[in-house]
């Protein structure tokens, strides 16, 4: 049994939550990682039947593979193929899955193309501190990708993250084969992320478009394809988000990786002092070693910790939730929760995603407030703003809320087989 795993069997054991489960899920478990920098990635390949279309997607997270997997199931429903073309660096438990290996003649034709491409590699925009040891990883990535997309004879590719080097690369491999990119986003966006570079980008709403449409992003497009040749669709997120069924006990704290660490701290002395119960929840991409010093600092009766991997059970143990600059803020109100922006929680741009400017949540910036906004949370009745969220949410409190899975497939068919489009573009 791992540290992570002894540390979190003595949690339920002396919390009894139901949220708690007692193994560790696998978006904490550590991700292994590439041992040598000459080895070609290997990639997870998952079949669906289907006979009209063949659509592959590619993700390299379960945040990501979260996004679009009810979309799979309503593209299989239209008896469309789907391949899901997962990372093997992240463990996601794939049923009927197999895993690519490399092979002569299509790694030929991918370095082929690679060759013809490398100046659209090198316009990657890269973190700041990494090397040319990255630029050879995002070689080796082409090459994978590559080689699975160029042997499916595809219709699309799916991504569900516009920004990161992966991804950009998989839209790259699309482009220099000819395969129509579509982005579904998959989280809250801002004007700091690149400007639109695929066939077609199915956003939550308009808030997302008014973001890439202001964007100040200078990563440089990847292919030959200018971003005002995307066709943008309002779509809805496909994550199925369902209204809280019980009024739960705990504050909900919602952690992500750039959380200030003194701050949280502060938060959870202060909520303890005043006996108000708070149930932690870890962002699906905090470390292993995150999480182990967090719970081991935060270690009291008052403190719980949520790391049962359900958004719906977190939420229906809460009565209201804290968080920083997080998209689990526009989540919570879509469950008909008290959301409450703490301006300190993380060093992150003040309303990065625009929420309290445009109504949804509640800003906060020290503790004295904080605490007063959550008291007077247990007291009064939600109230729910419909055009804040319609704001950041296109489908709400309209005919396809709670069906916007059906309504993306259905708008990728149409555009796949030039039919009337389900929703009208506009862009």
């Amino acid at each position: 049994m791992t540290r992570m795993s002894k540390l979190i069997s003595a949690h339920v054991a002396e919390s009894g939550l139901e949220t708690v489960f007692n193994s560790i899920p696998s978006r904490y478990q550590k991700k292994p990682s590439n041992p040598n920098i000459f080895s070609i990635p290997k990639l997870k390949v998952q079949e669906a039947y289907g006979k009209n279309l063949k659509i592959a997607t590619f993700t390299t997270s379960k945040n990501q593979y979260d996004a679009i997997k009810n979309i799979n199931k309503s593209l299989a429903d239209l008896d469309i193929k789907v391949f899901n073309v997962k990372s093997c660096d992240y463990r996601t438990s794939v049923e009927g899955s197999y895993k690519t290996a490399p092979r002569l003649m299509p790694m030929m034709h991918a370095i082929f193309h690679l060759m013809l491409s490398c100046k659209d590699i090198l316009r990657l925009k890269l973190n700041k501190g990494e090397s040319i040891k990255e630029y050879i990883f995002m070689i080796k990535w082409y090459v994978a990708i590559h080689q699975v997309l160029s042997n499916k004879k595809l219709d699309a590719l799916i991504i569900s993250n516009d920004h990161l080097a992966r991804q950009r690369i998989a839209t790259l491999v699309a482009y220099d084969l000819n395969i129509k990119s579509i982005y579904i986003q998959h989280a809250s966006v801002s004007k700091y992320f690149p400007h639109l570079n695929f066939d077609v980008a199915l956003l939550d709403s308009k808030a997302s478009h008014d973001s890439y449409k202001n964007s100040i992003s200078k990563a440089k497009n990847l292919g030959k394809k200018p971003s005002s040749e995307c066709r943008v669709y309002l779509t809805g997120s496909s994550k199925k988000i369902a209204p809280v069924t019980k009024v739960g006990q705990f504050i909900g704290l919602a952690l992500n990786p750039a959380t200030d660490r003194k701050e949280l701290n502060k938060i959870l002395e202060r909520l303890s002092i005043e006996k108000l119960q708070t149930l932690v929840r870890f962002h699906p991409s905090q470390s292993e070693e995150d999480i182990i010093e967090i719970m081991h600092t935060a270690n009291n009766k008052m403190v719980k910790f949520d790391v049962s991997g359900s958004v719906e059970d977190f939420f229906n143990s809460c009565y209201c939730i804290v968080a920083g600059n997080s998209s689990i803020i526009l989540e919570a109100k879509l469950a008909n929760l008290e959301a409450i922006y703490y301006s300190n929680l993380d060093k992150i741009e003040y309303d990065y995603y625009g929420y309290c400017a445009h109504g949804l949540a509640k800003s906060v910036e020290n503790l004295d407030k904080l605490e007063a906004l959550i008291r007077k949370s247990q007291e009064q009745t939600r109230q729910i703003d419909i055009n804040a969220l319609q704001y950041f949410s296109a489908t709400h409190s309209t005919q396809w809320e709670g069906n916007e899975a059906e309504y993306a497939a259905k708008t990728i068919q149409d555009f796949l087989t030039s039919q009337d489009l389900t929703v009208r573009s506009i862009s």
